[in-house]
């Protein structure tokens, strides 16, 4: 019987497949320049826009070397399937459902490349439960403008709270290299003084999440979808 401890290898053996792949054509240390643009105070009544530009990993190139170059003859993948059968995921979600999440989970992590110990342990566990225990972990990060706060951030129950935005939030939603491809509610600018709701609920696995808890919480708030819902196990349940 595969145990979990099998599957966890099993998938950073998959992961490290990638990496080693995308070093191969991108070097072992890809980057990209990020220009993003928010609103920030300038005197006590106004505001002007800010245009700023940083060096950040390129993990959409290795992303897109991934979905282009690993769905056929990939062994590590194929091994990873292999055992995500024997816990019963169908053939039919595996890709979109298990193996592409766990990338872009991946490469959200500071220094993917560097497989971290803290750091990547946590994506696998996360992996592994949504597996075998059909738990899944769905976030949602939402804009809330002209709300002040009694402090820095308000928990309104358990994997729910309104918090500031963050520096790395800032630069997300206020992306401009690929703005033109997003909904027309990004299409507002960002600002320095916006709260976000930032909600983190596990739940049973699906094929497709329940949207309606999220929107229920996202109605009593009164906030805009920014990030939208991301979660494990859920076909085409990664947003960005």
């Amino acid at each position: 019987m595969t145990t979990r401890e099998a599957l966890a290898k099993a998938a950073q053996d998959f992961l490290i497949a990638v990496a080693q792949v995308a070093k191969a054509e991108l070097g072992c240390n890809p980057r990209r320049i990020q220009h993003s643009t928010w609103m920030v105070r300038t005197t006590p009544h106004s505001m002007s826009s800010q245009e700023l530009e940083r060096e950040v990993f390129d993990g959409i190139a290795v992303s897109m070397i991934c979905q282009k170059q690993m769905r056929d003859d990939f062994p590590q993948a194929q091994a990873l399937v292999t055992i995500l059968a024997e816990f019963g995921i169908p053939s039919n979600e595996t890709w979109f459902g298990f193996l592409l999440p766990l990338v872009h989970n991946w490469l959200e992590l500071p220094a993917p490349f560097e497989f971290e110990e803290t750091a990547i342990s946590e994506i696998l566990d996360e992996f592994v439960e949504t597996v075998v225990d059909d738990k899944v972990i769905t976030r949602s990060q939402d804009a809330i403008e002209h709300l002040g706060l009694p402090c820095d951030t308000v928990v309104l129950e358990d994997g729910i709270s309104i918090r500031p935005i963050t520096e790395d939030e800032l630069w997300e939603f206020g992306n401009t290299d690929h703005r033109k491809w997003l909904l027309p509610h990004f299409l507002t600018m960002p600002n320095v003084e916006w709260k976000i709701l930032d909600i983190k609920l596990t739940h049973d696995r699906q094929i497709v999440f329940p949207a309606s808890a999220i929107e229920i919480i996202r109605s009593a708030v009164d906030c805009t979808p920014m990030i939208g819902q991301k979660g494990l196990g859920e076909v085409g349940g990664v947003g960005h």
